[in-house]
């Protein structure tokens, strides 16, 4: 999917809301994953962020569609950090808050069709909007043909 022509409400294709949970639910995600949970050799690192990069998932190891995040270590090598997977967008609690799930929705995004339906938690709506929003700006900013009813979303 070319996330910047489609209209915001079109990319959310009727979020349904879940209520958030106080628990992490990177732990039990994390848990259910192999060790390690990507395919090595496969890293992509973020120009916004060197730090991070994306990778393949062992267990979908045939589809960019779901994607890990995985965080540089001290040790120079990778560690397991978030996953978007389906609509189980999740990150570790401490690499929050730097746009990290912004780039990953992005990158996963251009390997999945259009969604018919989603189902997020507040978070994971607001990921899902920043992402929206990012490539609709980036796509205007390059010059790109971004449709006039999806710039309308905002008033570009």
């Amino acid at each position: 999917m070319i996330v910047w022509k489609l209209t915001q409400k079109e990319f959310l294709a009727g979020t349904a809301v879940l209520g958030s949970s106080a628990l992490s639910p990177f732990v039990a995600i994390e848990a259910s994953m192999p060790d390690p949970a990507w395919v090595r050799g496969t890293e992509f690192v973020l120009a916004s962020n060197p730090g991070f990069a994306t990778a393949l998932l062992l267990t979908r190891r045939d589809s960019f569609a779901d994607q890990a995040l995985l965080q540089l270590t001290p040790r120079d090598d990778w560690e397991f950090v978030g996953v978007y997977m389906g609509d189980v967008l999740v990150l570790r609690p401490d690499v929050t808050g730097r746009g990290l799930s912004t780039e990953l929705i992005l990158r996963c995004a251009v390997h999945r069709q259009v969604p018919t339906q989603r189902q997020m938690t507040p978070e994971g709506e607001g990921a899902l909007r920043r992402a929206h929003r990012a490539s609709v700006t980036a796509a205007v900013d390059a010059g790109l043909p971004v449709p006039a009813v999806v710039r309308t979303d905002y008033g570009l």
